[in-house]
Parts: structure tokens; C-alpha cells; sequence
């Protein structure tokens, strides 16, 4: 009885300790993410090393969000360095790892190394051509081609499912419908990739193509790009184009949710529990603990416009909605994320049980009230994966304009969505460009919320 006692209480003070450390680690994430939102670079970067100090820290978060503050404080050269590291892992982590679901199934979903969502290891390849191209490096058509490779693949996955659904006599899908929102990030791949190809004059066919796909990937089923066609040598003679791309907002947070599991999410932990063990899944409507992200579509609060002297001026336009992605994927892994989280019930409470049948602890007995406290706690302590890109954009917006080969000064402007009728932005700044005949002249400009954060243009091409 005594080391049921211990062990009870052990857990006890094991709990609050944990629950002290994330709310230490949550103090440091909060100042990263004000600081961010000020752009304030080198204050954010300071909170981030703190918070990469934790034990409890997520280290490939952690690179990723280093990332995004490298783009913010002007260091391409160090982004693309972090995105490349986070990509590797990301790749090798996605192998499964027999360890970590043993302790996921005695733990929660933390247990199991964070591998992000697929649109946000599709924004790893896009923010890694973003930073190439302020560089201008060669390696942007290699690292633009590599992305479009993950591309197809999901079409291909697509196609097939749309093929799985045609066959059903009771629904018909059409090629034209519009792709799942999960799959955004692939217009974005697809604008990166066509811009990258525009500037080589024998690739138009090849730019005709991957414009296609931008069209493709248009979560609401309009696949008009007139918008988006001004690229490289698509301009006029003596002509370039200036990219303005805008990374906008925060990407929403996810919070723990308790919900009712569902008629599928019960038939894949009954599945699951049938091949890992011999119990069966008792009837349960127990709610259970989840992660769901804020459901927050992009509302266009703010636009960034840009103008030229002599220069009609542009409005900038949605590319890719996020906070869309981000629901869309939570939906397409509701019922796992769910099942799960059953599993873990069962077998939590199979290990009670057979802990008291090991100790031939007798019922109504102290040390079966300890046992069962404990096994409460055990339950009760189990939390919903929040874990996430933080510093990700909730939306990326372009604007584009074709310009005279050479020097000009370009007037960026944050106006409100729902004020342009007054001619007064709410934010803005000048910078100098150099447009290149045939060329691409790409501005990277960061708006967590009204005023422009950061702003950098890449350097013209080596002669």
C-alpha cells in the first residue's frame, strides 16, 4: 500500500512541475510572438534563444520560427540555412517510430516528435525560394522545381480520390471542382516556380504550365490568373516586373477543445485496438481532448498597394489563405486525431486495472482508492497537441507591376480594406528598386497587423 502511496503522490508533484515548466515556456513564446508582431527582429530573436534554452522546447519549431525572424532582420543567407536544416528533419521525421507511439499511446500526441501539417512543410520550400530570390541566387530554379515535385504528388493523390468518388453511383465529382483548402500552400509553390522560370526565355512553355497549375490550386474554384501573369520576359521591351509579396498576419493559434467522439473516429480506435491488443473498445460517448485551430478565415483588414510615379497604382491580392489550410487539414484529421485519443483511455485504463490485479489490491480498499486517484490524474494530465509553426503568416498577398528597365522609387501603402475611399494609409514607406529588362524584382515586405513590419528588396542580378 505504501508504494502505491508513493508512487500516487510522485505523479502528483510530477504534474505540477510539468504544468509550472510549459507555463515558463508559454511566458517566452509570448514575448517572441509581441515582439515579432512590433517588428521588433532582435528582441524576438533574444526571446527565442530563452525559450530554445527549455527543456520542454520544440527544437524544430524553434528553427522554423528563427527562420521567419531571419527573413524579418534582413539575413536571407541565415533563413535559408534554417529552412534547409528544418526541412531535412522534417523529411527524416516523418518515418514512424515504434518508440515514440508506445509512449504516445501511455502519454498524449506530445510524445510523438511534431512533424507540422503538409501545408506547412510545403511553406518550408516556399519561404526558402522567397529568400533565394531577395539573394537571387542560381539555386532558385533548382529549390522552385524541387518544391513542384511535392506538387504533383499531391495531385496525383487528388486525382485519385476524385477517381474513388466518380466511381460512387450515389455522388458525382467534377475535375473542375475546387481542391480542398488543406492544399493552398500549392498555389504559392506554383506562382514561385512560374515567376523563377519566367526570366529563361527558351522555359515559356514551361511558365504556361506552371501557371496552369496556380489555377489548379485556387481553393475557391476561380481559375482566372489574369491577376498574376506579369512575369520576367512576359513583360513589355525594355521592361521588368516588380513582385511585392506580402506576408500578412499570424497564422491563428490552436486550442484544446473536448468533444463527443464520432461514429468513424470509434471505428478506427476499434481497428487500431483489434491489431495492437487483444481488448476491445467498450461502448464510450466519454468526450475526449483535442487540438483544433481557430476556425478565422483571412479577412483582408488591411492591403498593401503600391505605386510609381507616372504609374497607375496596384492593389494587392490574395495568394494563399492559411488560416484556411489550417481548419481544412484539422477537419481531414478530425477522426484520427480523435480515435487516438480513445486508444489512449483504453489502455490507460486497462494499465490501472491490471496494475491492481498485479497487486492484488482488493476493492474499496485505501490502496484501491490510491490507485484509481492516480490513474485519474493520469487521465486528467493528458493534454491536446498544440504545437505549431507560430510565426507563420495568416495569409500571403502579391502585387504586381510592370516597370521601365531601370531606377525607380516605389511608395508602399497599408491601406484599410474598408477606408480606401479616404486616400489615408495607415502605414508607409519608400524604397528604392532596380528593374532589369525581362526580369524579376522581387520586394518581401512582413504586416502582422496594420503597419509594415519589414520590408527588404532583392539585390539585381550579377552582370
Amino acid at each position: 500500500m505504501s508504494l502505491v502511496f508513493r508512487r500516487a503522490v510522485l505523479l502528483v508533484l510530477w504534474c505540477l512541475f510539468t504544468s509550472t515548466g510549459c507555463q515558463t515556456t508559454a511566458k517566452f513564446q509570448e514575448r517572441m510572438i509581441s515582439a515579432y508582431d512590433r517588428g521588433e527582429a532582435d528582441e524576438a530573436l533574444s526571446q527565442l534563444e530563452c525559450l530554445a534554452d527549455r527543456r520542454d522546447n520544440e527544437p524544430d519549431i524553434t528553427s522554423l520560427n528563427r527562420a521567419i525572424l531571419y527573413l524579418l532582420d534582413f539575413r536571407p543567407e541565415s533563413a535559408i540555412r534554417e529552412l534547409e536544416f528544418s526541412r531535412k528533419r522534417l523529411d527524416y521525421l516523418q518515418q514512424v517510430n515504434v518508440t515514440e507511439q508506445a509512449v504516445s499511446a501511455l502519454n498524449d500526441d506530445s510524445s510523438v516528435a511534431w512533424i507540422g501539417h503538409d501545408f506547412e512543410r510545403r511553406m518550408v520550400d516556399n519561404l526558402q525560394v522567397i529568400a533565394s530570390l531577395i539573394q537571387n541566387d542560381d539555386d532558385v530554379f533548382a529549390l522552385a522545381s524541387r518544391g513542384m515535385n511535392g506538387v504533383f504528388a499531391d495531385e496525383r493523390i487528388l486525382n485519385r480520390s476524385r477517381t474513388a468518388v466518380e466511381s460512387n453511383e450515389s455522388e458525382t465529382v467534377l475535375q473542375s471542382d475546387p481542391v480542398p483548402a488543406r492544399f493552398a500552400a500549392n498555389r504559392m509553390t506554383a506562382w514561385l516556380a512560374a515567376a523563377s522560370s519566367s526570366e529563361r526565355i527558351l522555359d515559356a512553355d514551361v511558365t504556361d504550365r506552371l501557371m496552369q497549375q496556380v489555377a489548379v490550386w485556387e481553393p475557391s474554384g476561380n481559375t482566372g490568373t489574369d491577376a498574376l501573369q506579369t512575369l520576367g520576359t512576359r513583360s513589355s521591351r525594355d521592361s521588368g516586373t516588380l513582385q511585392v509579396v506580402t506576408l500578412a498576419g499570424r497564422i491563428s493559434r490552436w486550442k484544446s477543445k473536448q468533444i463527443i467522439p464520432t461514429t468513424a473516429a470509434l471505428l478506427l480506435a476499434d481497428r487500431v485496438l483489434s491489431v495492437t491488443s487483444d481488448n476491445s473498445l467498450p461502448p464510450t460517448n466519454v468526450p475526449v481532448r483535442i487540438a483544433r485551430p481557430v476556425r478565422q478565415h483571412y479577412q483582408p483588414t488591411f492591403l498593401t498597394h503600391i505605386s510609381v510615379a507616372g504609374e497607375k497604382p496596384k492593389r494587392g491580392r490574395l495568394l494563399v489563405d492559411l488560416n484556411a489550410a489550417a481548419w481544412d487539414a484539422w477537419q481531414a484529421g478530425r477522426d484520427q486525431q480523435i480515435a487516438r485519443a480513445v486508444v489512449r483511455r483504453v489502455v490507460k485504463k486497462g494499465v490501472v486495472y491490471g496494475a491492481g490485479n498485479a497487486l492484488d489490491v482488493r476493492g474499496g480498499s485505501v490502496a484501491d482508492l490510491l490507485l484509481n486517484v492516480a490513474g485519474l490524474f493520469w487521465e486528467a494530465h493528458e493534454q491536446a497537441d498544440l504545437r505549431q509553426w507560430n510565426l507563420l503568416p495568416a495569409a500571403v498577398e502579391v502585387v504586381q507591376m510592370e516597370l521601365p528597365a531601370g531606377n525607380h522609387r516605389v511608395n508602399l501603402q497599408v491601406f484599410p480594406s474598408n477606408q480606401q475611399a479616404s486616400g489615408i494609409p495607415a502605414d508607409q514607406v519608400e524604397l528604392p528598386v532596380t528593374i532589369e529588362d525581362g526580369r524579376n524584382t522581387f520586394v518581401v515586405c512582413f504586416r502582422p497587423y496594420s503597419r509594415l513590419a519589414g520590408v527588404q528588396c532583392s539585390r539585381p542580378a550579377d552582370r
